[in-house]
C-alpha cells in the first residue's frame, strides 16, 4: 500500500481503503477527509455519511467534527491557529471568502450531518424508505432480545424433553445444564443468514435397550456380591500406586489403610450409581477401577490378578457406554441445530406479529431490499441523499455490512472511504469478520496506509517495527501485513537510555536459570509477578530526571494490562 497524504491525495470517486495502524490517527484522518470534501468538492455536510461502530464513537466523532469546523472558522477570522495539516487543507482551497462561507454553512447545518452507527443508518433507511425497503411503517426496535430468546429456548426445551428418554434427559441436563445454555448460544451465534454445520435436520433415535440390560445385570450383581467384590480389590497383588497402599493411613480412622479408604469411597459411589431408576450416562467414573483391564494392568509382576464376573461385566458396560456417549453427542449436536432452526422460525413469527426488529434485522432487511427487485430504486434514492460515505473502524464490519456499503456507494459517481486496521479487529463475538475487510481490500480501487504514529515515542516504534517487521506473516493470515510505522514526533520525555521494549523471562526456579525444574503453579507465578511489576512501577515513578529535573515518569504515563479483573485488583 502507498502512504496516504491526508492533504494532497486526490478525492476520487469509487472505493478508497485506508489502513491505519494503532496510533496513526484514524479518526483524525476521517475528520480531515470530511473537511476536504466540504471545501474542495463542495459537498454539503448533510450529503456526507459518516459511519462508526459504536454509539459512543458517533458522539465523539460528532464533537470532534464540530470543534474542527469552529477551529477553522477562528483561524479564518485571525483568532487562532491550526495544526499543519488543517492549515494546508484550508490554504489549498484558495479563495478565503468562499472557504469561510462553506465553513459557516457547515456549522449552521451541522445538526443535519449524518453520523450513525451502521445499525442507526439502516434504521433510518427502513424508517424513511418503507416503500422501497418493504418494511413496516411503524417498527419497534428491541435493544435487548435476551428475554425473548430465553422464552423461546424454554419452549423448545419443554417440547423436546417432555417425551425424551430419561437417559437423554439426564445426559443433556448434565452436559448443557438447561435451556439457558441454548439461549446463550443463540445470543452469541444466532446471526441472520449464518449457515450452521453440520446439518442435523432431525433428532436421531437411540436404542438404549442394550445399555439398560447391561446396567441392570450389573446392578443385580452388585447387590448380591458387594462385599465380595470390594474384598477382591484389597488383594495385595494390586499396585498401591493405583489402588492405594496397604499400610495404615494417618487420619481420623485409625487402622484404616489408604487402600481401604479408596475402595470404600468407590463402593459408595457405585451404591449411588445403582440406586438410580434409570441407567445413568455418563457412567460412574469409579467403575473404571472395577474393570478387568484396569485390574490386570495394575497387578504386580509375578502375581495373579483378582477375578470376578463383576469385573468383566464392568468392562462390557463401559464399552457399551462409550458407544452410547458417541450417539448422545450426535444427538446433542442435532438438538443445537434444531434449536437454531426452531428459534429463527419462532422469533420471526414473534417479530412479524409485533412489528419488532432486532439490531441485526436492520442490516439484513436493508441488504435484502438492495438485493431484491426494488434494490436499484432504493440505491438510487440513497445515493441522491448522500454523495460520499466515510466508514470508520472498518475492520470490525461483517459480510452484510460490507455488502450494503458496496452496493450503495462503490460507484463511478460516489466516494466511499473505508478506514481501518485488520490487526485491531476485536468484535468477532458480534459477527464481525476480518475476511470481509480482506475482501474489501482486494476490491478497493485505491489502497493507502497511514504510517505516521502520533501516540508512541520513536524508540518504542523502532522496537515494534523490529519485532513484527522481521517475521513473515506475523499475523498468520498472509493478507494481513505489517507496515513499519514512522514516529510523527520527537522523543518528548522519558529516560532515553531505557530500552523501549523489554521482555521479562521467569525462570522456573530463582536459582535455576536453565529452567530445568518443575513448572510453576498460577499461585506461584502471581506471587512473583505481582511484586516485580509493582516494584518496577515504583522504580519508574521515583527515577530522577537528568540535571536535577523532576522524575521523568508520572502515573499517567503507565498502563498495566492483565487478562482478568481479579488480576487487576491483585
Amino acid at each position: 500500500m502507498q502512504p496516504y497524504d491526508i492533504v494532497n491525495n486526490p478525492l476520487e470517486e469509487g472505493t478508497t481503503l485506508i489502513e491505519a495502524g494503532a496510533g496513526t490517527g484514524k479518526t483524525y484522518a476521517l475528520t480531515a477527509i470530511f473537511l476536504r470534501l466540504l471545501l474542495e468538492k463542495s459537498i454539503d455536510p448533510d450529503r456526507i455519511l459518516v459511519v462508526t461502530f459504536t454509539t459512543a464513537a458517533t458522539a465523539e466523532l460528532r464533537d470532534r467534527l464540530r470543534r474542527q469546523l469552529r477551529d477553522v472558522r477562528r483561524f479564518l477570522d485571525g483568532q487562532g491557529d491550526l495544526d499543519d495539516t488543517l492549515r494546508d487543507i484550508v490554504h489549498k482551497t484558495g479563495a478565503e471568502p468562499r472557504t469561510r462561507k462553506r465553513v459557516e454553512f457547515a456549522l449552521r447545518e451541522f445538526d443535519r450531518v449524518a453520523i450513525f452507527t451502521i445499525h442507526g443508518f439502516c434504521q433510518r433507511i427502513l424508517g424513511e424508505l418503507a416503500f422501497e425497503t418493504g418494511s413496516p411503517f411503524d417498527i419497534e426496535l428491541v435493544t435487548d432480545a435476551s428475554e425473548l430468546i430465553q422464552s423461546v429456548a424454554d419452549d423448545y426445551w419443554r417440547r423436546v424433553f417432555y417425551r425424551a428418554a430419561p437417559e437423554i434427559a439426564d445426559y443433556a441436563a448434565n452436559r448443557l445444564q438447561g435451556p439457558e445454555t441454548l439461549a446463550s448460544l443463540y445470543r452469541r451465534f444466532g446471526m441472520p443468514d449464518l449457515h450452521i454445520i453440520p446439518e442435523r435436520p432431525d433428532l436421531p433415535s437411540i436404542d438404549f435397550t442394550p445399555y439398560r440390560r447391561d446396567w441392570d445385570a450389573l446392578r443385580r450383581m452388585w447387590s448380591a456380591a458387594r462385599g465380595d467384590i470390594a474384598a477382591r480389590l484389597l488383594d495385595p497383588s494390586l499396585s498401591g500406586t493405583v489402588y492405594g497402599g496397604l499400610k495404615p493411613a494417618p487420619g481420623p480412622e485409625p487402622g484404616q489403610s489408604r487402600r481401604t479408604l479408596k475402595v470404600e469411597g468407590w463402593c459408595r459411589a457405585l451404591d449411588h450409581f445403582f440406586a438410580r431408576d434409570t441407567a445413568p450416562l455418563p457412567p460412574e467414573p469409579s467403575l473404571l477401577f472395577f474393570t478387568t483391564d484396569k485390574i490386570v494392568a495394575a497387578t504386580r509382576k509375578g502375581m495373579t490378578s483378582p477375578t470376578h464376573a463383576f469385573f468383566d461385566a464392568c468392562q462390557a458396560l463401559l464399552a457399551s457406554a462409550e458407544v452410547m456417549q458417541i450417539e448422545m453427542e450426535a444427538w446433542l449436536t442435532a438438538l443445537r441445530y434444531g434449536f437454531f432452526r426452531f428459534a429463527r422460525n419462532r422469533l420471526d413469527h414473534i417479530k412479524q406479529a409485533g412489528q419488532l426488529f432486532f439490531f441485526d434485522d436492520l442490516l439484513v432487511q436493508v441488504n435484502r431490499a438492495l438485493e431484491g427487485g426494488s434494490g436499484r430504486r432504493l440505491a438510487a434514492v440513497v445515493r441522491r441523499r448522500y454523495q460520499a460515505a466515510l466508514v470508520d473502524e472498518f475492520q470490525d464490519t461483517d459480510p452484510t455490512q460490507y455488502a450494503i456499503f458496496k452496493r450503495l456507494f462503490d460507484t463511478p459517481t460516489h466516494l466511499l472511504f473505508m478506514i481501518g486496521d485488520p490487526k485491531q479487529a476485536i468484535y468477532a463475538f458480534r459477527g464481525a469478520d476480518i475476511f470481509s475487510y480482506l475482501q474489501a481490500a482486494r476490491h478497493a480501487r485505491r489502497k493507502f496506509t497511514l504510517v505516521a504514529n502520533w501516540r508512541s515515542r520513536p524508540g518504542l516504534i523502532r522496537a515494534i517495527n523490529c519485532l513484527f517487521g522481521n517475521r513473515h506473516h506475523p499475523f498468520i493470515i498472509p493478507e494481513i501485513t505489517y507496515h513499519p510505522a514512522v514516529a510523527a514526533r520527537e522523543n518528548d520525555g522519558g529516560p532515553t537510555e531505557a530500552a523501549p521494549l523489554v521482555f521479562w523471562q521467569m525462570a522456573r526456579d530463582p536459582h535455576d536459570v536453565r529452567g530445568t525444574s518443575r513448572g510453576l503453579s498460577k499461585q506461584e507465578v502471581f506471587a512473583r509477578v505481582l511484586p516485580a511489576v509493582a516494584a518496577e512501577v515504583a522504580h519508574l515513578l521515583q527515577s530522577s530526571g537528568t540535571g536535577g529535573k523532576p522524575p521523568a515518569w508520572s502515573a499517567e504515563d503507565m498502563a498495566v494490562l492483565v487478562r482478568t479483573n481479579r488480576q487487576a485488583r491483585m
